[in-house]
């Protein structure tokens, strides 16, 4: 991942490796803004505040190899057309507001970016912590903990659920109508499509008649304009018109043309006006004796166009939404006379649906309720190995009406203690207790839902002692099968890391600057030890032992 001019950074560039990448640094340093650059990547909206002061434009890129990523590929072919093994995706965001996103070069929406980025990482922060303490989120939880079977099964469901919407909504609107008022809209409408279908109108008609009407009304004027400007241009008998002068010119220069070409040019074009004279001489006097004077066609392209302007005033504002209009309320007439054959179809078919959303809520409740045990039984395995020994979530079940999941209400209920009853999740559970309950589901999760990239944002805040190690330990496992990133202040969970990196805030010439530095043997020590004890004698040779007992564990 590079990052350019973005809140603190300068200039940065990641180069995560397979397995567990850790990254650490002081309070302040920074790992904040690498959080919010990954985030960009995934399709979160971007603000100008993100820009580093005195620079215009912030630049984040990411690179995924999407070699063993189906889902990805497809994906990637959906939105771009493209068949690629790599993916580079591109934020660009500049003090305009005028924000890019790219894949692979090609620019593409916010939803595309997002649509593509779940397949690619699996981010936790605090707001997941937020979701397990709504109640509302539980049963979704439970859906992905049960496995792409169930999904599948849900949104078969969730198609028919849509269908049976869809037929509420129509039988609602029908039940607006009195039988009185549905009759009264039928000859309504009966009326309006006869006078409509009576004036005959056709395309283009009105348009035409404007323009017949200009010529009728006005042919006095235009009869005389043109007898005249015939005359003037050849009509006349005294030899005194434009054609005839012309002629006289031309006459004059007929002797002296033999001598200067220049004047030979200047007749060859007194030549062509006097044709081109001769021929709107002609076309002028066709015009002036074809003036119509017909005072009844002038009184019926009145009266037509008069017609015309009644039915716009009722219609429509031009002849194609007359059409349009009439179009609309022949299918709203035929809709209403087959009202008691649509309603009888409707509810026949409400009543089919009913059935197999019954049936298939059924369904899912079953598979939610089998698969409900499995998962206590397995999430008290992953308690057993991140110190909650005591532990137990239990997933409470209530039958609500079908909506649009089924008509399952799930409700997660949590006890830490042996001897205590399990009590809603949201109102008894602890900081440190949440971290572990989500890194248990997370666990289950990432045995199916398979995304290559878990991002952890301080998932151990909250914890100490032996639960940290415990902690760190179940993180270690998870990147056996993926490459996972996590963002630690815990020394024992950041010695596990496969590749570590160190961020830094600094400040040169006024200006603070945040930095990322992989780091390697000494270097991984003194950070280990600063995270204990600020890099004291005795840190050091602790952060040793720490490293020693990682790599036992590794």
């Amino acid at each position: 991942m590079e990052i350019k001019n973005f809140a603190l950074i300068e200039d940065v560039c990641l180069e995560f490796s397979p397995g567990l990448n850790i990254l650490t640094g002081e309070t302040g340093a920074g790992k904040s803004i690498i959080v919010g650059a990954l985030n960009l990547l995934l399709g979160e909206r971007a603000t100008t505040d993100s820009i580093r002061t005195g620079e215009e434009e912030s630049l984040i890129q990411g690179f995924f190899s999407l070699e063993n990523n189906g889902a990805a590929r497809e994906a990637l072919k959906a939105i771009t057309g493209l068949e690629d093994s790599e993916l580079i995706i591109t934020r660009q965001i500049n003090r305009q507001g005028r924000n890019l996103c790219r894949i692979n070069g090609l620019i593409v929406s916010l939803s595309q970016l997002k649509n593509i980025g779940k397949y690619l990482i699996d981010f936790h922060g605090q707001h997941e912590h937020q979701s397990l303490l709504d109640v509302k989120k539980h049963l979704e939880v439970l859906d992905l903990l049960c496995g792409p079977e169930l999904i599948s099964l849900r949104e078969k469901y969730q198609e028919n659920f849509k269908k049976y919407k869809k037929i509420e909504n129509r039988l609602h609107d029908m039940s607006g109508d009195s039988d009185s008022e549905r009759k009264r809209k039928i000859e309504l409408y009966e009326f309006q499509l006869q006078e409509i279908e009576d004036a005959q109108l056709k395309e283009g008609e009105e348009e035409e008649l404007e323009q017949e009407l200009k010529l009728l009304a006005n042919a006095d004027l235009i009869y005389s304009r043109t007898l005249e400007a015939y005359n003037e241009l050849s009509g006349s008998t005294d030899n005194n018109s434009i054609s005839d002068r012309l002629e006289g010119v031309m006459a004059l220069l007929k002797d002296v043309s033999r001598l200067d070409s220049n004047i030979a040019a200047a007749r060859e074009q007194l030549v062509t006006a006097a044709d081109v004279i001769r021929d709107a001489a002609r076309e002028i006097r066709v015009i002036s004796e074809n003036v119509n004077f017909d005072p009844e066609r002038l009184a019926f392209v009145e009266k037509r166009l008069a017609e015309i302007s009644k039915l716009k005033k009722k219609y429509g504002d031009t002849l194609e939404e007359i059409f349009a209009y009439a179009e609309k309320i022949a299918a709203e007439k035929k809709e209403l006379e087959t009202y008691a054959e649509r309603k009888s179809r409707y509810l026949k078919e409400k009543e089919g649906l009913l059935k197999v959303l019954n049936d298939l809520a059924a369904e899912l409740s079953q598979r939610r309720k089998t698969k409900a045990a499995a998962v206590e039984a397995e999430l008290k395995e992953h308690f057993n190995s991140l110190s909650l020994e005591n532990a137990k979530l239990k997933l409470n079940f209530e039958k609500s009406e079908l909506g649009e999941t089924g008509f399952d209400k799930v409700e997660f209920l949590f006890t830490a203690n042996v001897g205590e009853p399990e009590k809603p999740l949201a109102r008894i559970v602890s900081g440190g207790e949440m971290s572990r309950v989500m890194l248990a589901l997370k666990s289950i999760m990432a045995a199916w839902q398979w995304v290559p990239t878990l991002v952890f944002d301080e998932l151990d805040s909250g914890i100490g002692g032996k639960t940290v190690l415990a902690v760190g330990e179940k993180i270690l496992r998870l990147s056996y099968h993926h490459q996972v990133i996590s963002i630690t202040h815990w020394p024992q969970i950041a010695a596990m890391a496969g590749k570590h990196f160190r961020i830094t805030k600094e400040t040169a010439a006024g200006r603070t600057v945040t930095s990322v530095k992989s780091i390697k043997g000494e270097e991984i020590e003194a950070e280990i030890a600063r995270m204990l004890d600020g890099g004291e004698k005795g840190a050091i040779l602790q952060a040793k032992n720490i490293l020693a007992r990682a790599k036992k564990i590794k």
